[in-house]
């Protein structure tokens, strides 16, 4: 990922990856980001999460498991959301 693609988050991540999520919408995305600091990727999380109590048109799924954080965006549905999140903790 590039500073683009954290906006105004928190860069502090070791590395990340954002893919296009085509079956929820063409221009719809996910990352999928480590880190080497669990305060940093709770801090990261944290700053999804609080832009979708904010506001629900920047809502979008999260999930932590170990070192790795995903987010997606928050169209998807939860049911295949939770597909997701299932895999990231299977790792």
């Amino acid at each position: 990922m590039t500073k683009d693609d954290y906006g105004v988050g928190p860069m502090k991540s070791k590395d990340g990856v954002r893919v296009t999520v085509p079956q929820v919408c063409s221009d719809c995305n996910a990352r999928i980001i480590s880190y080497e600091d669990e305060a940093d990727l709770d801090e990261m999380k944290e700053y999804y999460d609080s832009m979708g109590e904010e506001s629900a048109m920047l809502f979008s799924w999260t999930a932590k498991h170990k070192n790795i954080l995903v987010q997606v965006n928050g169209d998807m549905e939860e049911d295949e959301f939770n597909k997701y999140k299932e895999a990231l903790e299977s790792l």
